[in-house]
């Protein structure tokens, strides 16, 4: 019984090998993150002479367009199942973020716009299956899907919103989310081994945005997404990346 499963193994082996093409693709190319999420309580406020109770809503918005790179790797095998692999580091400078307030009945809700300057990495990682179509020479037309998911810690620098700066900040922004990542790819290949690759990545998901609000200066408004650990916000992750590729 054994020796049946070591054969049946060594032919699983040998044919991965022998029916696959392994390929790895070192990329470079930007991400748009966007997270955005809603609440609704019921307060009693004091207006004037009147006490009631009002509807308050209060929904926060996060953009962010970092540069990206990373690397993708996998297997294609010859009927065009395709399993790849793939990690980004997202980094940049500025995060934009809408933080906005809205009391009913009162008609126009207030807005902060608030500009955060951070520096660090945040990882994005995804494990994709999918078909590739090699119908045409030299070319590789991919599309797959999976699962996915991200996170890290960077350090909050700045922070700016309706004309106050609060700078040299040293305060932990974290990132964790995770979804179903979509990838529609194309390489062409110059020589058997070696060519060119362009893919577009887009995961949507649920996730978190948050950092300790001690140390930041007040009148400035919190700006993360996902309230609790139950309650996460819809995340959406888009990456456009370019490199080589190599057949190994």
């Amino acid at each position: 019984m054994k020796r049946a499963m070591l054969i049946f193994i060594g032919v699983g082996l040998l044919c991965v090998n022998v029916c696959a093409e392994f390929v790895v693709s070192p990329t470079a190319g930007f991400s748009n993150l966007y997270s955005t999420e809603e609440s609704t309580k019921q307060i009693q406020k004091q207006i004037g002479l009147i006490t009631d109770w009002y509807i308050v809503k209060e929904r926060n918005t996060i953009t962010w367009v970092p540069f990206s790179f990373g690397v993708s790797l996998g297997e294609i095998s010859k009927s065009g199942f395709t399993f790849l692999a793939s990690t980004d580091f997202l980094t940049g400078s500025e995060m934009k973020a809408v933080h906005k307030y809205t009391l009913y009945p009162d008609s126009l809700p207030p807005y902060a716009k608030v500009t955060v300057k951070t520096k660090g990495l945040f990882l994005q990682g995804n494990l994709l299956f999918g078909y590739t179509y090699r119908g045409i020479p030299n070319l590789f037309l991919t599309a797959a899907s999976g699962i996915g998911a991200g996170g890290g810690i960077t350090q909050i620098t700045e922070v700016s919103s309706s004309g106050l700066t609060a700078s040299g900040l040293d305060i932990e922004l974290k990132k964790a989310d995770f979804g179903i990542p979509l990838y529609f790819g194309a390489s062409y290949f110059f020589t058997k081994n070696i060519g060119i690759n362009v893919g577009i990545l887009d995961t949507i998901g649920a996730g978190w945005i948050w950092y300790d609000t001690p140390g930041l200066p007040s009148g400035l408004p919190y700006f993360g997404t996902g309230s609790d650990i139950t309650s996460p916000a819809f995340t959406n992750v888009f990456t456009l990346k370019i490199g080589p590729i190599f057949k190994l």
